[in-house]
């Protein structure tokens, strides 16, 4: 859940360039397989885009609003610590970024599928400069077993748009497969301001 908390003086930074994909229907989730290259870096840290998947419901929540579906882009350092970079996602226009990956999205269970063209990461998240965004940080875990705390999250205030058949295709293929809210059990939130 994210929260007003205390500046946060270091900016992460993302390097995302198109990229070949593979989008794979886990039967939980829909997740997009990443070629290697796209880094975030955090404290200096640099972290490499592994995937990005979705969740329906968020699993966070905004001035204590829960969105329809939220973004995860999963990143690992050398040393096996995770970077998760959150974006909501909100109904609105059409969003054409996301066109190409639902053409591949897998209709069953455990089938994959590679898009015709490669992703660009930046385009899909509406990402020009991810220092000058509205950031809420916390060390925390993951969402899904193990719940290893191992991540850094980032959770952009920044909410993308798709249009409401895009929403409902995604939602249509995910189920609910969001974590229930969690209390933030003493973690310090921090605000990244531009």
């Amino acid at each position: 859940r994210t929260r007003a908390g205390h500046p946060d003086s270091t900016a992460p930074t993302a390097r995302y360039a198109p990229t070949p994909a593979t989008v794979v229907n886990t039967g939980e989730t829909v997740r997009v397989d990443v070629g290697a290259g796209d880094t975030l870096v955090v404290d200096g840290v640099p972290y490499a885009l592994l995937q990005f998947h979705f969740h329906h419901p968020s699993e966070h929540t905004l001035d204590g609003k829960r969105y329809p579906l939220e973004l995860h882009f999963v990143h690992r350092a050398a040393d096996g610590r995770l970077a998760v970079l959150g974006t909501f996602a909100d109904t609105g226009a059409t969003n054409a970024a996301y066109q190409e990956m639902l053409d591949a999205m897998p209709p069953a269970a455990g089938e994959v599928r590679t898009t015709a063209q490669p992703i660009a990461p930046s385009t899909l998240l509406g990402l020009t400069d991810l220092s000058r965004e509205r950031l809420f940080r916390y060390q925390g875990s993951l969402t899904t077993p193990p719940c290893s705390e191992i991540v850094t999250w980032l959770v952009r205030a920044q909410v993308l748009r798709l249009s409401p058949a895009q929403v409902r295709r995604l939602e249509a293929a995910l189920g609910f497969d969001a974590r229930p809210l969690q209390r933030a059990w003493g973690r310090e939130i921090r605000v990244h301001e531009p």
